[in-house]
């Protein structure tokens, strides 16, 4: 439980999940959940604010998949820094949501259904992403093909070629 800004009642991460409908999504919480809270209307807004983050980010993660394919169709490497931006997509919306205090069960789950990505992929898109937290350290000209199969290794490499620690190897 974390303790609540300003007030003496504790704030518990509420599980949620997300299906899609029509065009868009609909947010599930546990009955319990629904039952117990005070106020229908903050779990109503609650809901949208989860619905509009879910929605930016799944729409931002499958804008970047749909560039990776057109790259692998005309036969481009797929930069690191663009999958490294599926990584901070995928953070970004579990941290977003944290504020929230709320949680997905099975994220990754949810975003591959959504995303069309491979649960292996998104992966390790997050953990290249974990492991190097800033874009700015990424080499130019970087591709994701040096960095996929390790992707943890890739980023500690890249983190410590800019302290001047060491190189990534092809």
């Amino acid at each position: 439980m974390i303790p609540a800004d300003g007030g003496d009642r504790p704030v518990r991460t509420r599980f949620v999940a997300f299906e899609p409908r029509g065009d868009g999504y609909i947010v599930f919480f546990p009955l319990e959940e629904a039952m117990s809270e005070a106020d229908p209307k903050d779990l109503g807004a609650l809901s949208e604010a989860a619905l509009e983050l879910y929605r930016s980010h799944v729409c931002e993660v499958r804008r970047l998949l749909a560039l990776n394919a057109v790259d692998k169709e005309s036969r481009r490497p797929i930069p690191a820094e663009r999958v490294w931006r599926v990584g901070e997509a995928v953070m970004g919306l579990k941290s977003r949501l944290a504020d929230l205090s709320l949680e997905v069960d099975n994220l990754y789950a949810h975003l591959c259904r959504d995303a069309d990505a491979s649960l292996a992929w998104l992966g390790r898109a997050v953990t290249f992403r974990r492991y190097l937290p800033d874009a700015d350290k990424i080499p130019p000209g970087l591709t994701w093909r040096k960095c996929e199969k390790a992707p943890r290794g890739a980023a500690l490499a890249i983190r410590r070629a800019k302290t001047g620690a060491g190189e990534l190897d092809d």
